[in-house]
């Protein structure tokens, strides 16, 4: 995969991120304490500078009180619409992105190997993320959704 294929994206995530923050008057750094990260590791997402891991968008989204899946949705999307959200996150929503990951890929008749094969990942990782054992970063969820065929979102529809 190219180094910075998903940079754009990247980038519309940490304005994303930016404009919530403001919006509730959120310090950077308050956001840092609550999602118990170092300061300047907001600073580069907000910036589009850093890769951030799937906890951690998770953890943002809760404390920016948005649900994550609308997180990622905004960012491919024009309407800026944004709803409240109390769900709860990080192990529980690791566990159930990776049941979901594990549905859409026997759904398109995939095994893990072959998954990895098209995202260039070994079996391993991907028996990781859909067991919850791994915290994948964006650029991992959207190579997974391209290997499937589907679009970011579809990762997140969790009903």
């Amino acid at each position: 995969m190219e180094k910075n294929k998903y940079e754009l994206e990247i980038i519309k995530l940490g304005l994303l991120i930016k404009e919530l923050r403001g919006k509730q008057n959120i310090t950077q750094l308050q956001l840092s304490t609550l999602c118990n990260v170092d300061v300047r590791t907001i600073q580069r997402i907000e910036k589009g500078k850093q890769n951030i891991t799937i906890g951690l968008l998770f953890s943002i989204a809760y404390s920016l009180k948005i649900e994550s899946s609308v997180l990622i949705s905004k960012i491919f999307s024009e309407n800026n619409l944004l709803q409240d959200s109390n769900e709860i996150y990080k192990v529980e929503d690791l566990k159930r992105l990776g049941t979901r990951i594990k549905e859409l890929r026997t759904a398109k008749g995939l095994s893990q190997a072959k998954l990895g094969l098209l995202i260039f990942k070994d079996e391993q990782f991907i028996h990781k993320v859909e067991a919850g054992e791994f915290n994948p970063t964006y650029l991992n969820l959207l190579a997974l959704s391209k290997g499937l065929g589907i679009s970011i979102k579809e990762l997140f529809d969790f009903e």
